[in-house]
């Protein structure tokens, strides 16, 4: 691996974080679902067994509009005052009563600020929401790639370092579980596909994160220019 290949790594773990956080954010779109199409659908010649795949070949030939207005149906009884809802914050999925905990968003606000991290753009729930966690990881991605480019390999490391930090401390300590409460509970196939792709996604990034940080903690400070 040289760092041209960590630059390609970071660079679709960054837009992979930045489509979670879109996913989980507020109801899909027409607009979000033609795109989803246009990239996954299997016809592309793109790996058919994979799951984003198996979720656009469910929405082919279908009214988008029809199928917007159901997902924005499902959204809300998931995710915001259904009967059953299941609360996409990390301190109510790790509280035994269900509550938002103020010690946990505190101390995610805290890392926020060290980098520069906004709440996404009218974007009105707590910081411990599981789209601005997704957001945040996007963001130590970028900083990552930025460091390579300015030959800065230490800082690289650092970044990485916190993406591990935050991977471990965070969403690997509760969004495993609430996907699993999502496909069990969910109404759309939509919504079970993408619970199932987070799942399968943060088990691949575990090792991922090994990788680099194994291979970036080798590296010399500054990278050689080809």
């Amino acid at each position: 691996m040289d760092t041209h290949e960590i630059v390609d790594i970071t660079e679709n773990r960054r837009l992979t974080y930045a489509f979670l956080s879109h996913v989980y954010a507020r109801e899909v779109t027409q607009e979000f679902l033609n795109k989803l199409l246009s990239v996954y659908q299997k016809s592309d010649g793109s790996d058919e067994t994979s799951t984003l795949n198996i979720v656009a070949d469910g929405l082919k030939g279908s009214d988008l509009a029809k199928v917007e207005e159901e997902l924005a149906v499902d959204y809300c009884g998931l995710f915001l005052m259904g009967e059953k809802s299941i609360p996409p914050y990390e301190s109510a999925q790790l509280s035994p009563d269900g509550s938002l905990a103020n010690y946990v968003r505190d101390e995610i606000i805290a890392e926020y600020r060290k980098e520069g991290l906004n709440k996404i753009e009218g974007f009105t729930e707590p910081e411990d929401h599981i789209a601005i966690e997704f957001e945040f990881m996007s963001l130590l991605c970028q900083k990552t790639i930025d460091s390579i480019k300015a030959n800065d390999m230490e800082k690289a490391f650092s970044y990485l370092q916190k993406q591990k930090s935050f991977f471990d401390n965070h969403l690997n300590k509760w969004i495993p579980d609430f996907c699993s409460k999502i496909e069990n509970m969910t109404e759309t196939d939509f919504y079970k596909g993408m619970a199932r792709f987070t799942q399968e996604y943060l088990d691949v990034e575990r090792e991922t994160l090994d990788d680099l940080l194994s291979f970036t903690k080798t590296e010399p400070k500054q990278t050689r220019k080809s």
